[in-house]
């Protein structure tokens, strides 16, 4: 039989002092320090040369905005989304240490490219397609930077020409801009008599202005105000027939062909969210085309365009894409100010 000692007044007193004592030990012990962000943030963007169109063109294109982390990564493609847009001869990005800490202010300093460059390769415009430039030239940054003038001879689908068109950013907010088109086009018309195709040469001019203003981030909206003469010629000449054979363009249409001048309004907008880097990967796009004209002859009439573009992702490399296209046109609309549905090289043959 084992007998226990009974613990005395002193070991009581200790084995107390101890436990208060490993306590106080861990409630004085500092709670493990969270990893501290090491971060840096972008605090402000300086600009150089410092004028407002320098400015606007330089924010239209940053990436970056307060706030935003900077690290080596972020800003060489910085740098290269400036030098991708092609209105920069150099560009220089460096940062230096913000007002607190862990803050940095970043230094753009670009030189405008204000060479003339000639104009080659294909072109696009949403809501009229694919044209080639068959000769052409451009000039950037001018008249102020951010603006653009181009002259070229272009050839679309059905559809060919002399083009000047010329942009200047207001400086007051990016995408804002004043336009300028002139131009000179021959577009084929095509007319059918059963199975038989027949084309006409109508020539067209105009001469139109407008202001571009965006609309939030993603949409903008364009009016133009102009005058436009058309002429459409007097003789038919066989499609697939190899010797031009000719008709006067009276035996199949019974509208008037001569000269007429008019003076147009326009309004164009587009709203798009598609991917940044592969806009035919992923995303929507919106477009639309709004036209009033007046007839010299006292007559007007009006014609709409509503077009729609879904891209989805199949993966890394591939995408499935739907398009669909309104267009109407009023009772008073001249025949080659029309809309045609199907015909030669379309979804859609005529019998």
């Amino acid at each position: 039989m084992s007998t226990r000692r009974p613990t005395s007044g002193r070991g009581r007193l200790l084995l107390a002092a101890l436990v208060l004592l490993a306590l106080t030990a861990a409630a004085a012990a500092p709670a493990q320090d969270a990893p501290l962000d090491r971060t840096l943030r972008l605090e402000s963007v300086a600009i150089a040369p410092d004028d407002p169109g320098t400015r606007a063109l330089v924010q239209r294109y940053l990436s970056l905005a307060p706030g935003a982390p900077v690290d080596v990564a972020t800003l060489n493609l910085a740098r290269q989304a400036l030098e991708e847009t092609g209105y920069f001869r150099e560009v220089y990005l460096y940062t230096a240490r913000g007002s607190q800490p862990g803050q940095v202010v970043l230094h753009v300093e670009v030189d405008l490219d204000r060479r003339l460059r000639f104009l080659t390769g294909y072109g696009y415009e949403p809501l009229d397609g694919w044209y080639l430039n068959l000769l052409g030239a451009r000039l950037l940054n001018r008249p102020r930077p951010g603006g653009e003038v181009r002259l070229a001879w272009r050839d679309g689908f059905f559809i060919n020409g002399l083009y000047l068109e010329a942009s200047s950013p207001t400086g007051e907010r990016p995408g804002d801009a004043w336009r300028g088109e002139l131009f000179a086009q021959t577009k084929t018309w095509f007319v059918y008599e059963g199975r038989e195709t027949w084309r006409q040469d109508i020539d067209q001019a105009a001469l139109r202005l407008g202001r571009t203003v965006p609309l939030g981030e993603r949409g903008s909206v364009t009016a133009w105000g102009g005058i436009s003469r058309i002429d459409p010629s007097e003789e038919l000449t066989a499609f697939f027939d190899e010797d031009d054979q000719q008709r006067p363009a009276s035996d199949l249409i019974s509208d008037s062909v001569d000269p007429e001048g008019y003076l147009d309004l326009l309004v164009e907008a587009e709203w798009q969210d598609r991917d940044p880097v592969r806009p035919w990967w992923q995303g929507s796009w919106l477009g639309t085309r709004l036209r009033a004209s007046h007839q010299g002859g006292g007559s007007s009439f009006f014609t709409a365009e509503l077009d729609g573009r879904r891209y989805w992702p199949l993966g890394d490399r591939n995408a499935l894409a739907g398009r669909a296209r309104v267009a109407f046109a009023s009772g008073g609309t001249p025949y080659h100010q029309r809309f045609q549905f199907g015909g030669v090289y379309s979804v859609r043959g005529y019998d």
